[in-house]
C-alpha cells in the first residue's frame, strides 16, 4: 500500500512538473483555458498552492531555508534572482508600467515552483540528484522525445500524402498566442494534423525536400521556442538513455525537429554548445586537449562546407536574418539597446519586455517604435550580476569532470538562446529548474 501511495505521489508530481515547464513554452497548460490569457499562469499557482497546503508550509519552508543555508551556490544563484522579485514589487508603485497580474503572480509562481522542486529533491530523493533527475527530469525527457517523434511521424504522413494539411486548422483550442500568430498576414493558417504538432505552412517554406510544408513547431507558437523547450531534453538523452539503437533513433529525431523547425537561433545556440563540448577538457593531458581543440576546429570547418552546399536556401535565409536582426531597428537590437542604456534609477523593470512595435522578419514589415522608458539603473545591475553568476557556475561545471557535464552544456544552450528573449527567460519555469539543477551538480562524482 504505501509503495502504491508513493508511486500516485510521484505520477502527479510529475504531472505538475510537466505543466509547470510548459507554461509559456507549449499549449499544454493552455488547453485547459485557451480563451483566457492569464488563466493558464493563475491555474499552475493554484496547484502549487494547493501542493504546499496539502505537504505543510512549514516543512517546505524550513526545507528550503534549510538548503539556503547549507548550499552557497543555492543561495548565491537566487540570492540576485530574489532581489529581483522584491525590487519589481517594490518599484511597482512608483512605476506601474504592466498590468498587476505580472506584478502579483509572477513573483509567487517563481516562489512557489522553487518550494516545489526543493521539497521533491530533500524530502523525496533525499537530496541524492541521480534520483531527482531519474524518478522527475525523466518525465520531461519522454514528452520532449515524445514531441519530435510525433512532429517527424506526421511529417513522413504528409510526404505520403496520408494527410492533408489544409483540413486541421483549429489551433484556437491551444491559447491566445496561437490565435494571435495566425492574425500576421505571413501566417495565413496554422495547421495541427491530428492535434499531435503545430505547423505554419507560410512561415518559411521553401521547394526543398524538408521545407515543402513550412515550419514544424511541436506544440508551440514560434519554432524558437520550441526549441527552448525541447533542447534541454535532446541534451540529456545520453543520460536517460544507455540502449544505442534507443538513444540512435531519438538523437535522430531531435536532428530532424531542428531541421523541420529551423530556429536559427536554436541552431547557432547547438553549434555554439557543440563547440564547448569538443573544446572542454575531458582528462589532465594538455596534449590531448590540444588534440581535442583541432579536431574541434577542423569538424565545424567541414560542417559549414557541408551546410552552405546541402542547405543554400537556409543558410541563406539565417545569413538575412543575422544581418537584420543586428541593427538598431530590429526588435532584438531595440531591446538590447533598452536594456544597456539605463537612464533612470528604477526604469520599468525585467518582468515584462518593451513594446517594440511591428518588427517582422519574414513578413519583411519594420516599424520602428520603442515604448518611453528604460530598464533602470538598479534592474540592470542586478541583471549583469545575475548573468554573470550563472556564466561562473556553468564554466565551473563544464571543467568539473563529473558526471553531470549535459547540465553545464544545457546552461550554455539556455544562456545562449536567452540573450534573444532576455525578458521573457525570467517567464519560463524550465530556466528556473536548470538553474536549480546547476546549484545542485555535485562537485566531483
Amino acid at each position: 500500500m504505501k509503495i502504491i501511495m508513493k508511486l500516485n505521489i510521484r505520477l502527479i508530481q510529475n504531472i505538475l512538473l510537466v505543466l509547470c515547464v510548459s507554461l509559456g513554452l507549449n499549449f499544454l497548460p493552455n488547453i485547459f483555458f485557451p480563451k483566457y490569457d492569464v488563466a493558464p499562469m493563475a491555474f499552475i499557482v493554484f496547484l502549487l498552492i494547493l501542493y504546499v497546503l496539502l505537504r505543510g508550509p512549514e516543512l517546505i519552508v524550513n526545507t528550503t531555508y534549510a538548503l539556503w543555508c547549507e548550499n552557497t551556490r543555492f543561495r548565491r544563484m537566487f540570492g540576485p534572482i530574489a532581489f529581483l522579485f522584491i525590487f519589481e514589487i517594490i518599484r511597482y508603485p512608483i512605476n506601474a508600467n504592466y498590468l498587476i497580474y505580472v506584478y502579483i503572480l509572477l513573483p509567487i509562481l517563481v516562489l512557489l515552483f522553487l518550494l516545489f522542486i526543493v521539497d521533491i529533491y530533500l524530502n523525496y530523493c533525499n537530496g541524492d540528484i541521480h534520483l531527482f533527475l531519474k524518478n522527475y527530469l525523466k518525465s520531461y525527457f519522454l514528452l520532449c522525445v515524445f514531441i519530435v517523434s510525433i512532429a517527424g511521424i506526421v511529417f513522413f504522413l504528409l510526404k505520403i500524402g496520408f494527410v492533408d494539411i489544409h483540413s486541421w486548422t483549429n489551433v484556437g483550442i491551444y491559447g491566445s498566442d496561437f490565435r494571435i500568430r495566425e492574425n500576421y498576414s505571413v501566417d495565413s493558417f496554422v495547421s495541427n494534423p491530428y492535434y499531435l504538432t503545430v505547423i505554419f505552412p507560410n512561415f518559411i517554406k521553401d521547394s526543398s525536400f524538408f521545407g515543402e510544408f513550412g515550419t514544424f513547431t511541436g506544440w508551440s507558437f514560434e519554432p524558437h521556442v520550441a526549441c527552448v523547450f525541447i533542447t534541454p531534453g535532446f541534451l540529456m538523452t545520453n543520460y536517460f538513455l544507455k540502449n544505442r539503437f534507443r538513444k540512435l533513433i531519438v538523437i535522430i529525431s531531435f536532428i530532424l525537429f531542428y531541421i523541420l523547425s529551423l530556429s536559427i537561433t536554436a541552431i547557432f545556440s547547438l553549434f555554439i554548445v557543440l563547440f564547448v563540448y569538443l573544446v572542454v577538457p575531458k582528462d589532465e593531458f594538455l596534449l590531448k586537449r590540444f588534440i581535442t581543440f583541432v579536431f574541434a576546429s577542423f569538424f565545424f570547418i567541414f560542417l559549414i562546407i557541408f551546410v552552405s552546399n546541402y542547405f543554400k536556401d537556409a543558410v541563406l535565409y539565417g545569413l538575412n536574418k543575422i544581418q537584420f536582426e543586428n541593427n538598431n531597428s530590429s526588435a532584438y537590437g531595440m531591446v538590447w539597446s533598452y536594456i544597456l542604456k539605463p537612464r533612470s534609477f528604477f526604469g520599468n523593470g525585467f518582468l515584462i519586455a518593451p513594446y517594440t512595435g511591428d518588427v517582422s522578419f519574414a513578413g519583411g514589415q519594420i516599424n520602428n517604435l520603442l515604448r518611453t522608458g528604460d530598464v533602470g539603473l538598479i534592474p540592470f545591475v542586478n541583471f549583469l550580476f545575475i548573468y554573470g553568476i550563472l556564466i561562473f557556475y556553468m564554466i565551473k561545471e563544464l571543467f568539473s569532470r563529473n558526471d553531470y557535464l549535459f547540465i553545464g552544456l544545457i546552461m550554455v544552450y539556455l544562456f545562449v538562446h536567452s540573450l534573444k528573449m532576455p525578458f521573457h527567460a525570467f517567464h519560463y519555469l524550465l530556466i528556473f529548474l536548470f538553474i536549480f539543477i546547476l546549484s545542485i551538480v555535485p562537485k566531483k562524482v
